[in-house]
């Protein structure tokens, strides 16, 4: 077929027009892609930030071990106690009710009815899962080794001593509160009794525009962990305070119940299993982004605009070519007639 001059101003036409639309095409996706960069770019430079966090931590455990800032949250009232306090080197032997967690040649043993007690700052006090899914209170450290002062009236609770509790008195105690540092739970070892046995841990923290807390990570406790908050104190890692419960657990279990919330504060959850390097839970920027319903909100909003943006686009550029071609065909067919009418006159 036999090229016109006609036919390659059309062609010529036709190519200019196809690439104007492709490069029009591409102006808009690459607005598109600039706008999306620019949203994701802003959303990671509000929430990469360390925002204020607290971990909220619920545990089945047979141990967990707290220092008592001498809160209000440190005041107890024990039910039915049995008492071993540690008695002194030189102290004679004392005949007393004997109990099979207290070795009457190492303690004098009492039992008590009603025991209040108000533990100091300072007081470091060991919790180990009883017989029965009873409770065993070990001393580990008093304030300046003083010993506790109870209620109206003193007992001398030493370093060393040990307070008993059956499950029932346990019951009766209600609820142990606390305020301090926890560790939940204690490495796997030949001889452990304080292991965790399972639990959950939760982070909750104040986002942007926002002045309650948004839970924006969870995760699984496992058997054998050892769990502890750290906060920083110049730079060095602390553990961090917390506030929280312990209760009597399951029937059919020896483990008691802890449920530990730590203070508000640039914190962090560490996890040590035995055998492995301790693991830190910080929730990430995109931990905080996928749980923000303000987020959620504006992706779906910003994803619906950019739908109708494309087919809008999409359905201009269509009509503006077809009404290009409609032009070029009506301006092309009487030059195209006239020119082959004179090309066969002049061949006659």
């Amino acid at each position: 077929m036999e090229l016109t001059p006609i036919n390659t101003r059309n062609n010529i036409r036709e190519l200019g027009r196809l690439v104007l639309t492709k490069i029009s095409l591409w102006r808009s996706n690459l607005i598109s892609i600039i706008l999306l960069l620019t949203i994701v770019t802003t959303i990671i430079l509000i929430y990469a930030d360390q925002h204020k966090r607290t971990f909220l931590v619920t545990a089945e455990t047979y141990g967990a071990e707290i220092a008592f800032d001498g809160s209000a949250r440190s005041a107890w009232h024990l039910e039915q106690t049995v008492l071993c306090i540690r008695r002194p080197r030189q102290a004679s032997t004392i005949a007393s009710a004997t109990q099979s967690s207290c070795q009457s040649a190492l303690y004098d043993v009492a039992k008590v009815r009603s025991l209040p007690l108000v533990w100091e700052p300072g007081t470091v006090l060991l919790f180990t899962a009883g017989p029965g899914g009873g409770l065993e209170i070990d001393v580990r450290a008093l304030p300046g080794g003083e010993p506790a002062v109870t209620g109206d009236y003193p007992l001398e609770i030493t370093v060393g001593s040990r307070l008993l509790l059956t499950r029932n008195a346990f019951r009766a105690s209600g609820g142990l509160v606390f305020s301090g540092t926890v560790t939940i739970g204690a490495l796997s070892r030949a001889g452990a009794r304080g292991l965790l046995r399972s639990g959950r841990y939760e982070v909750r923290e104040t986002l942007p525009l926002r002045s309650t807390g948004i839970a924006v990570a969870a995760g699984t406790l496992y058997s054998g962990d050892s769990v502890t908050v750290f906060g920083t104190d110049g730079g060095a890692p602390v553990p961090q305070k917390a506030h929280g419960v312990i209760s009597p657990g399951p029937a059919v279990d020896d483990a008691f119940n802890i449920t530990s919330y730590s203070a508000l504060g640039r914190t962090r959850l560490v996890v040590e299993r035995f055998g492995t390097e301790p693991t830190t839970i910080v929730p990430s920027w995109a931990d905080r982004a996928i749980r923000d319903p303000y987020v959620l909100g504006a992706t779906a909003v910003l994803t619906l605009t950019a739908i109708l943006f494309s087919l809008i686009t999409g359905i201009a550029q269509n009509a503006k070519g077809s009404e290009a071609g409609d032009a070029s065909k009506s301006s092309n067919g009487p030059a195209r007639e006239g020119y082959d009418d004179s090309k066969r006159i002049s061949d006659g």
